[in-house]
């Protein structure tokens, strides 16, 4: 859970200081500091006792000393930039210096939070009551404000100013990784640019959406996972370093990507929908599977519930639920491995009287399922005059086993597309979910039209 996590790294950062300043005068605090805390600094961490101006000077002066390197590391980025320079090298350079250290050095959107924001602003603040102009400082502040809004200005320029209509994929919204915190958060200005230019933005981000909902509403669509958030998207933004975004699955974004391109094929210029099967010819002469060429197609298939299950679980389909548990059950249809024939096993079993004999599951799964058969028309017919023939059919299913068989609604969408595509290369793949996906291409391969011509070329059928 969040709140599990942000006090794990608060607990850790308290247990394991790396210093502790205490401004105070009085010996007795002194002595009763020391003796609180002293369990947590055995290794030698030091425990600095100072007077009480220098104790708050000094916790405003570390964040916006690391609030300065990080707009000190974008200004090197946009340098590195404009004069063709690998910023990740310089960075590892200067990041070898035991003098300057490797943390806070790698360049981004900008830095957030409740921390560095607030203390930058409290220094620059008490600076100039006693006049003082703090000039690094409200320098640190402006870098970070055009810093936020950089990745905007470049988008908007690879557009060529006409963000309107764009569909923006945003991967992140908090400050920075594990926790919700959105606190002056850079993606909420990327947000605000970019909806004010007329773009629309599909988010997604692991803990702090809830809380973008709550400051923003329904100005930003919400995903329910990041390759969701990809659908029909013609850029992605990474906002917060998640790691979870820094090893993508690029097989899918490759699909998605692709099915983003021909599922929106309506929405093309002319040009463009010429293009789509040179593209595609395109992806197949490199070993690349491409998607549906629509949007979206139904179909139903004869599947037991356990392999249904196991498709639900990699999002591939949907089933209509009071056609499975009240239409289809009633059948009693069933599925029974024909590999499992006239396979025995001899061992200890409490299936038989003798303790010890040869089973044969293939007929133990038969028995046990017609039992269960039975058991449910004896129950719905029990419970029917009871509790009335609806009620009682949610209560008899209940006997029905695993492998009973129904006719489940299958959809394919872009995601759903790309998962199937994965599970169907996946050699561990139990033997029903390859002969039902076998069912489904017989299916789209009789689609009077052969509307899915491209996709069949670039499968080889």
């Amino acid at each position: 859970m969040l709140v599990d996590q942000a006090l794990f790294y608060a607990v850790e950062d308290f247990m394991k200081p790396d210093r502790v300043v205490i401004g105070t005068k009085s010996e007795q605090a002194k002595k009763v500091m020391t003796e609180l805390y002293a369990p947590f600094v055995r290794q030698g961490n030091p425990l600095i006792f100072m007077d009480e101006r220098s104790s708050e000077l000094t916790k405003y002066a570390a964040n916006s000393f690391l609030a300065t390197k990080i707009s000190f590391m974008n200004e090197i980025a946009q340098l590195c930039e404009r004069m063709g320079a690998d910023v990740d090298m310089v960075r590892r350079g200067i990041g070898s210096d035991d003098r300057i250290g490797k943390r806070f050095l790698f360049p981004g959107i900008g830095y957030g939070g409740s921390c560095f924001p607030k203390d930058v602003q409290a220094l620059v603040k008490s600076s100039n009551e006693v006049n003082y102009n703090f000039e690094i400082l409200k320098a640190v502040e402006k870098v970070n404000a055009i810093q936020k809004l950089h990745l905007v200005k470049k988008i908007n320029a690879y557009f060529k100013n006409e963000l309107k209509g764009k569909k923006i994929a945003l991967w992140g919204l908090a400050f920075k990784p594990n926790t919700d915190d959105i606190r002056d958060a850079p993606a909420i200005d990327m947000i605000d640019a970019f909806v004010a230019a007329g773009a629309i933005i599909t988010a997604y981000d692991p803990e702090a959406m809830v809380n973008v909902k709550n400051k923003i509403g329904d100005k930003i669509k919400y995903a329910a996972n990041q390759y969701e958030a990809l659908g029909g998207a013609d850029i992605l933004v990474i906002a917060t370093e998640w790691s979870e975004f820094r090893t993508p699955d690029f097989e899918i974004i490759e699909i998605i990507a692709c099915s983003a391109w021909t599922s929106t094929s309506r929405d093309l210029s002319e040009d463009k929908k010429k293009r789509i099967p040179k593209l595609i010819d395109m992806l197949w002469s490199n070993g690349h599977e491409t998607p549906f060429e629509k949007g979206m197609v139904h179909f139903l298939v004869d599947t037991d519930i356990a392999s249904h299950i196991h498709l639900l679980k990699h999002r591939i389909s949907s089933m209509n639920a009071e056609s499975a548990r009240y239409k289809e059950l009633k059948e009693d249809k069933y599925y029974l491995p024909e590999d499992w024939k006239d396979l025995e096993f001899e061992h200890e079993c409490k299936l038989t009287e003798s303790g010890k004999s040869k089973v044969n599951w293939y007929n133990i799964l038969e028995d046990y399922t017609k039992q269960g058969n039975y058991l449910y028309h004896k129950c719905l017919a029990d419970l029917e005059p009871i509790l009335g023939r609806k009620r009682a059919k949610e209560s008899a299913r209940f006997f029905k086993t695993y492998n009973s068989q129904i006719q489940g609604d299958v959809s394919f969408n872009m995601r759903s597309f790309a998962n199937f595509l994965k599970l169907r290369r996946d050699s561990h793949a139990q033997l029903e979910i390859y002969q039902i996906a076998d069912q489904m291409l017989e299916l789209v391969k009789g689609i009077e039209g052969n509307p899915f011509k491209h996709t069949l070329k670039a499968w080889g059928y």
